[in-house]
C-alpha cells in the first residue's frame, strides 16, 4: 500500500557481467589452455584437416612411409587424448570460475546459460556450414547439462565425475545401440570423402558433409560421457582450490614434508624444531641447503617452537600454513 506523497526510488536493472580485468586472470589456466589448444591443433592437422576425419579408423595403406606411421603414432599417443582431455578439464574449471564470479550478482545460472546458448549457436553454424568436426556444439550441450550441478560442493562434483568416468569405461561392455560402421564401410567412405573434398564444388562438399552427420553423431555419443566427467572434475578441482591458490596447496604439502624432517636452521641462525614454512614469491632460500631437494624456495617464519616439538604444535597460534593467512 503506497503512502501519499512518498517518493518511490527508481528501479535500477542489474548491469550485465563485464569482462574480467587482465590482471585478475589466472595465468596458469591461460598457459595450460594455450598448450591444450596447440596439441588439439597438431592432432587436427594430422588426423582431420588434411584428410577425412574417419581415416583414423582405417588401417594404414601399404604406401604409407615409416616416417608417416611414426608421426601419426607420436601425435596420437603423445598429444591426442591428452590435449582434448586437458581442454575439457579447463572448460569445467572455467565454468566453475564463472559461476563463482557471477554468484555475486543475481541469477548466475541465467548468465551462464545464456553464454552457453550463444556458444551453441556458434557451434551449430560451424557444424552445419563450415566443418562437421566441430566441438563447440558438444561443449555447449555438455555445459548446459552440467549447470545444475555447478553450485554443488567439491565432493559431490567429484563423485558425479567418477560415476561418469566409470560409465564411459564400461560403454564397450554395455553394447549400447550406437551406430558404428565396419572397417570396409569406413574405407569406402574415406575414398569418397577424399574425392569430394578434394575436387567437389561448394554445394557438393556441403551436401556430403551433411551426409556424414550420422557417423559424426556416433563419435560424439562415444565421447560425451567423458566430456561431462572432465567438466565436473574440472569444477571439483576449482572448488578444491588447487587452481586459484596453487601457492596455498604447495605450502600445505611443503609444511607436511617439513614437519616430517623437524630440524631446520632458521633465518636468524638459531635452531628451531618444527618451524613453520612458507612458499614465498621471492626465489631465495633461507633454510638449510637440504631444502633444495624439495624444489621449493622456503623461508622460516617461526623462529623457534615454544613447548613440545610436536607436528602442528607450533602452528596452533599461527595457522596451519602461512598461505592460509596470505591469500
Amino acid at each position: 500500500m503506497s503512502v501519499p506523497g512518498a517518493v518511490i526510488p527508481p528501479t535500477v536493472a542489474p548491469s550485465p557481467p563485464t569482462a574480467i580485468a587482465p590482471n585478475d586472470r589466472i595465468a596458469t589456466i591461460d598457459i595450460l589452455r594455450g598448450l591444450a589448444l596447440f596439441g588439439v591443433l597438431m592432432v587436427n592437422l594430422v588426423t582431420e584437416f588434411r584428410i577425412s576425419i574417419f581415416e583414423q579408423f582405417v588401417p594404414p595403406g601399404p604406401t604409407e612411409s615409416p616416417t608417416d606411421r611414426f608421426l601419426d603414432a607420436f601425435v596420437s599417443y603423445a598429444l591426442g587424448m591428452k590435449s582434448f582431455a586437458l581442454f575439457s578439464l579447463l572448460f569445467g574449471i572455467g565454468l566453475a570460475i564463472q559461476f563463482d564470479r557471477l554468484a555475486r550478482r543475481e541469477r548466475p545460472l541465467y548468465w551462464l546459460r545464456r553464454r552457453l546458448l550463444i556458444l551453441l549457436g556458434f557451434g551449430l553454424f560451424h557444424l552445419l556450414f563450415i566443418w562437421n568436426g566441430d566441438i563447440l556444439t558438444e561443449y555447449a550441450l555438455a555445459g548446459l547439462l552440467v549447470l545444475p550441478l555447478i553450485r554443488e560442493d567439491k565432493e559431490t562434483l567429484a563423485i558425479c565425475s567418477l560415476g561418469l568416468f566409470g560409465f564411459y569405461l564400461a560403454m564397450p561392455a554395455l553394447h549400447l545401440p550406437i551406430y558404428w560402421p565396419d572397417t570396409e564401410t569406413f574405407a569406402h567412405h574415406v575414398e569418397a570423402a577424399n574425392r569430394v573434398y578434394g575436387d567437389g564444388g561448394l554445394v557438393q562438399v556441403w551436401r556430403f558433409s551433411l551426409g556424414e552427420m550420422k557417423m559424426i553423431f556416433s563419435l560424439h555419443e562415444f565421447v560425451f560421457p567423458r566430456t561431462l566427467a572432465l567438466f565436473l572434475l574440472g569444477a571439483s578441482i576449482w572448488r578444491l582450490g588447487g587452481v586459484a591458490k596453487p601457492a596455498a596447496v604447495s605450502a600445505r604439502i611443503v609444511n607436511l614434508w617439513a614437519y616430517s624432517h623437524r630440524s631446520w636452521n632458521c633465518v636468524d641462525g638459531r635452531r628451531g624444531d618444527g618451524c613453520l614454512l612458507e612458499y614465498p614469491s621471492a626465489r631465495r632460500l633461507d633454510v638449510q641447503p637440504g631444502a633444495h631437494s624439495s624444489g621449493f624456495g622456503l623461508r622460516c617464519v617461526d623462529r623457534r617452537c615454544r613447548g613440545p616439538s610436536l607436528p602442528g604444535k607450533c602452528s596452533e597460534n599461527l595457522c596451519a600454513t602461512r598461505a592460509d593467512v596470505v591469500y
